[in-house]
């Protein structure tokens, strides 16, 4: 079986941590965690910003993919 590479969005992760995406919605996001998943830099910094996601840990924890050297030396 192949796997598969996702990049989620920062709405999705929000939705996801905040837990109000259907369950079955849920239940495939996190299927995905435990494949080959991306955020960006810039989701990254969206995500810890989001006042209801306390959850840093997690966050800091999600696979980042470079987007530029420009913008990946401004997030570290």
């Amino acid at each position: 079986m192949e796997r598969s590479n996702y990049l989620i969005d920062t709405n999705i992760a929000i939705y996801y941590f905040g837990k109000i995406l259907p369950k079955e919605s849920e239940l495939f996001i996190e299927k995905i965690f435990h494949e080959t998943y991306y955020i960006s830099v810039i989701n990254r910094i969206e995500l810890l910003g989001f006042k209801d996601i306390d959850d840093t840990e997690k966050i800091n924890g999600l696979k980042i993919i470079k987007i530029s050297p420009f913008i990946n030396e401004k997030e570290e």
